[in-house]
């Protein structure tokens, strides 16, 4: 019984919930909500005496619970307490040999008492089911008179054993230097992304179990590594899980900046052998055709409507993912829709551009989107707008919701994702009559409120279309004058009002090293700036550095037809099996086909093709054209600069591609571009640039 899972079984009495509204709340995968709802049953096969039925999940992920369940009696089956949980003696022994292992030198049987909860003399009576345990991976239990205990045998057997209890360690074992890397949650969390992200990237999809298995497998290794404590392998085989083990360890090694040697890869890829992989369709859809088609949206309506939207990676990331799914559906039906019809009504110059602008999307589609479909469009384009215009401004709202605190902040979160908000307090709904007139602009609920002072938006908890309508059209009955964006705590801070802040103090201290402090402490706040971002997404999106190292860099290729550039620019992913010809030639026959739709800047082609045509896994060569070459764009040639992508899903690849695009619209990126001598110095000019985006 872990902490979650309490807390979890309270949830599921008092509130009507989804598989994705738990998962986001509680931080974790809905596969692990499902593993802790199949717990749940479990828990009510054994304590709960009346037959009352099974929680299940609907078709929509609505997760279906029998009237009769009891939270109280699932919990007072235990102590109710966390960390008094009844451990039997082979559960105690297992946690107590880890808590041995995993500290530098000898430890004490009082301080292994004290991290259980149990008496000195209890730890006693389990050694010699700790010795056993841990001789069962060769391992032996050294016991020193005013020393302590410490564990023997090679580093292999101690991981085994560490990843076969893994499930068990992270709940009980507190304060101990397992969980001093970057903290217990934060490194699973940022795992979880890794490894789920490197799933679509290689097309290799564990199982649920094998998925959880693989996490505290990596788990140990990130803090045996963090620790000084490094494997020891004599067989180098390189399986053909090598490479997913090698890059899910090449992105853990840059987040949390420890060196992981070649030693840790053959480990995982050999743990990975007795994992049990699953096959996943892939998706036919074009999703980088309708990103690339998105994109010129964005700047055609940007240049009509005078605001610059182009660096709203958000608005990207929304609205074509919006779109995706909106043109791989039926046409959707003509019928009114009140809020539709408001935003119509309210945004005439909006609805104008987009409808001036809808037919690259009707073009794709092979016919008109309705009016419901554009709709959404044109409220997607309204968010961005209301992003940019309220950037410096701050409106103050309380949120409050009738299911609870917990749901009221995975609210909040939905919220930050389209508005400018400073949330002055989140409230229970029958609070609502404390707060007076002056805490805030207006408050967001997901039921009616009769007692409050304030105007009011009810929203649904998990947050759609509509509701966004909503609190638009209330921030727009708001006299944006009278707001004092300056006088309370939630200022935002920008990384460049820091650095304006910062260069003139150096220019008085060390004026001879300003430039290179500055790139220093750029990095470093950008950096910082990104693990809270990343900390808080569902999936993890490489960045540009990440995918173009120097190895994927040529200059000055030579070529004399654009068929030939095609060639040319994918033949690093061709020899490292990232892609196979027949993606080249799939290339190839959509630029016949289509025409020069992959000319995404001027000077710049993106070469792709779906990942169903031969892309194997996640990858980008950029190539830099010794003679620039036409295409057949006469407005953005001619192309010097090709990017050939080999995508594996709708969305790892977009954070990569959104910052290229946008370093080629900076002249002086380009120049570098164009002056760099060798590879590496294109790499280096990459992550400098990319590094200073804001």
């Amino acid at each position: 019984m872990n902490k979650r899972l309490f807390s979890l079984i309270d949830d599921l009495e008092t509130s009507i919930t989804t598989l994705a509204i738990l998962a986001a709340k509680y931080k974790v995968s809905e596969r692990t909500i499902r593993k802790d709802i199949i717990e749940v049953n479990e828990l009510i096969k054994k304590y709960q005496t009346e037959n009352i039925g099974m929680i299940h999940l609907d078709r929509g992920g609505k997760v279906v619970v029998p009237l009769k369940y009891s939270s109280d009696v699932l919990k007072n089956a235990f102590t109710g307490d966390y960390y008094s949980y009844r451990l039997s003696p082979q559960e105690r022994a297992d946690i107590a040999a880890s808590i041995i292992i995993n500290t530098n030198g000898f430890i004490t049987l009082s301080v292994i008492a004290d991290y259980l909860c149990v008496s000195r003399v209890t730890i006693i009576n389990d050694l010699d089911i700790i010795r056993e345990r841990l001789q069962e991976k060769q391992l032996t239990l050294i016991s020193q008179p005013n020393k302590g205990l410490h564990v023997d045998g090679c580093e292999k057997n101690k991981r085994e054993f560490l990843v076969k209890i893994g499930r068990v360690r992270p709940v009980f074992v507190r304060n101990n230097k397992i969980n001093q890397t970057a903290g217990t949650e934060s490194l699973e969390s940022m795992l979880r992304q890794i490894v789920n992200g490197e799933e679509h990237t290689h097309q290799l999809f564990f199982s649920d179990r094998s998925f959880e298995k693989t996490i505290d497998c990596i788990t140990v290794i990130v803090n045996r590594v963090y620790h000084g404590e490094n494997i020891e392998i004599n067989d180098f085989t390189h399986n053909e899980y090598y490479q997913l083990a090698k890059d899910i360890l090449h992105y853990t090694s840059q987040y949390y900046h420890i060196d992981i040697a070649e030693n840790e890869v053959i480990f995982l890829a050999n743990f990975f052998q007795m994992q049990r992989f699953i096959r996943q369709k892939k998706r036919t859809i074009d999703s980088v055709k309708i990103q690339l088609l998105t994109r010129q949206f964005i700047e055609k309506i940007s240049n009509e409507l005078d605001i610059n939207l182009n660096s709203d990676f958000e608005f990207l990331e929304n609205l074509s993912n919006h779109l995706e799914s909106t043109l791989s559906k039926p046409e959707n039906g003509n019928e009114e829709i009140t809020l539709l019809q408001e935003v119509y009504n309210r945004h005439a110059n909006i609805v104008e551009t987009v409808k001036n602008n809808i037919d690259i999307f009707n073009n794709y589609a092979g016919r008109y989107l309705t009016k419901i479909e554009m709709g959404y469009v044109i409220i997607h384009v309204c968010a961005a707008i209301e992003r940019h215009c309220n950037s410096e401004k701050y409106f103050r709202v309380i949120v409050s919701c009738h299911a609870g605190i917990g749901t009221s902040k995975l609210l909040l979160e939905k919220l930050k994702e389209h508005f400018n908000f400073y949330v002055v307090a989140i409230v229970s709904a029958h609070d609502m009559k404390k707060i007076n007139e002056t805490q805030a602009d207006f408050v967001i609920s997901t039921i009616p409120l009769k007692d409050c002072l304030l105007p009011f938006v009810v929203v649904s908890p998990i947050i759609t279309d509509e509701d966004y309508v909503r609190i638009g059209n209330q921030i727009n009955k708001i006299n944006i004058s009278e707001l004092k964006t300056s006088t309370f705590d939630g200022k935002q801070l920008s990384i460049q009002g820091i650095m304006e802040v910062i260069e003139p103090v150096l220019y008085e201290t060390v004026p001879h090293e300003v430039s290179t402090i500055m790139k220093k402490i750029r990095k470093a706040i950008k950096y910082y700036i990104r693990q809270d971002e990343l900390s808080e997404k569902e999936s993890f999106m490489p960045e540009l550095h990440h995918l173009l190292p120097y190895t994927h860099i040529v200059i000055d290729a030579e070529c004399n037809s654009w068929q030939e550039a095609i060639q040319i620019s994918s033949n690093i992913l061709l020899k490292r099996n990232y892609i196979t010809q027949e993606y080249i030639n799939s290339m190839i026959k959509n630029i016949s086909d289509f025409g020069p739709y992959i000319i995404v800047a001027p000077g710049l082609a993106l070469p792709h093709s779906k990942p169903d045509f031969g892309s194997k896994k996640l990858g980008m060569q950029f190539t830099r054209l010794k003679n620039p070459i036409s295409f057949g764009d006469e407005i953005l040639e001619p192309v010097e600069f090709i990017c050939t992508l080999s995508p594996v899903d709708s969305n790892t690849h977009l954070k990569a591609f959104f910052n290229l695009v946008n370093m080629l619209k900076t002249p002086s990126f380009k120049r570098a571009m164009h002056n760099a001598n060798t590879s590496q110095e294109v790499a280096d000019i990459i992550l400098e640039y990319e590094y200073g985006l804001w």
